[in-house]
């Protein structure tokens, strides 16, 4: 399967992708007006993964493990996309620390 067929089948239609952002971002109290930006983020980095080792994860049946991974990484990982946009401060002067985004230590 291609990854967008993976994608869609997967992770969008059946809506485990909403399910797996809801559950994480209410478990690190991250404000949810956020959520649908890393949503976006997240099907762009899916879209663009490696083909056979996403085959792989929906063979071992490993999506909902690999969906929250993602997220988490993207979450708390300081060199992410999303990190980088929404809880460090901006070059542009749009800051917003860590405490107003509202992420709580593991």
């Amino acid at each position: 399967m291609t990854n967008l067929e993976i994608l869609n089948e997967y992770m969008l239609d059946n809506g485990l992708l909403d399910t797996c952002l809801d559950h994480q971002f209410s478990k690190v109290g991250a404000k949810r007006q956020y959520m649908e930006d890393l949503k976006n983020d997240l099907v762009i980095e899916i879209l663009q993964y490696d083909n056979d080792k996403l085959n792989d994860v929906v063979q071992r049946k490993h999506v909902n493990a690999f969906l929250t991974r993602l997220i988490q990484n993207n979450l708390y990982s300081k060199s992410s996309w999303f990190w980088r946009r929404y809880v460090r401060p901006d070059v542009m002067g749009d800051e917003l620390t860590e405490k107003e985004f509202n992420i709580e230590e593991k």
